[in-house]
């Protein structure tokens, strides 16, 4: 979500919230309680200021002026994640077979 949000921009996010207000899997979206929301909030944040999807400053940081201090994971075995290379990797494997796909439905047409 937060990739398609980075792509689209916040338009694209609210019409999600509203189109899947009573879906409980995009529930992280609006309910500002749930640890999911805190974690999308965080990632979206970090990558916007310029954090790689693998590597993230782990210093305590204020969002909005005034706001209160949020913290970071810590980078580790766990929550580090794949790298940036293993993300783009798995992005053109799968832009191949779609393309491979393609290509056979097209055929057979």
């Amino acid at each position: 979500m937060v990739e398609f949000v980075i792509k689209h921009g916040p338009t694209f996010e609210a019409v999600i919230m509203s189109r899947e207000l009573n879906n409980p899997q995009f529930r992280f979206l609006y309910d500002n309680q749930c640890l999911g929301h805190i974690y999308y909030r965080w990632k979206l944040y970090s990558i916007l200021n310029g954090d790689s999807v693998s590597k993230w400053n782990t210093d305590p940081f204020k969002m909005v002026k005034d706001g209160s201090y949020w913290r970071p994971p810590q980078l580790g075995r766990y929550t580090q994640g794949p790298t940036d290379e293993t993300y783009v990797k798995i992005r053109r494997e799968l832009e191949a077979k779609k393309k491979q796909t393609f290509t056979k439905t097209k055929r057979r047409n």
